[in-house]
């Protein structure tokens, strides 16, 4: 993921990665700070670009088929996540609906 504050976050944000299945259903989830935890939201500069490399797994017995990646931003413990503004990709329940994944047996 490619992140960009337009002005520096006055709070500590998680990055959601979730993965959903055709009826919208979480099938798997990557949750965590930006970076694996080394480059907190607080410490972004305002227009500088925020490589994160999200790792995950799948769960073994997922099926074959077609998924959705959405992400997002929510403060912890809180979990309400950040209105998403300005995308030119679908947004469902403020998550980005970033790619689609082919999961292939």
């Amino acid at each position: 993921l490619f992140w960009q504050a337009t002005q520096m976050p006055k709070a500590r944000y998680t990055v959601f990665c979730h993965l959903v299945d055709g009826q919208g259903r979480l099938v798997a989830q990557f949750d965590g700070e930006p970076v694996g935890g080394t480059a907190p939201t607080t410490g972004w500069q305002a227009n500088a670009t925020v490589i994160d490399r999200r790792p995950g797994e799948l769960p073994p017995d997922l099926a074959a088929g077609t998924y959705t990646l959405r992400v997002g931003l929510y403060p912890w413990p809180d979990l309400t996540r950040l209105a998403v503004q300005n995308t030119a990709l679908p947004v469902v329940d403020n998550a980005v609906a970033v790619t689609a994944v082919e999961v292939a047996r």
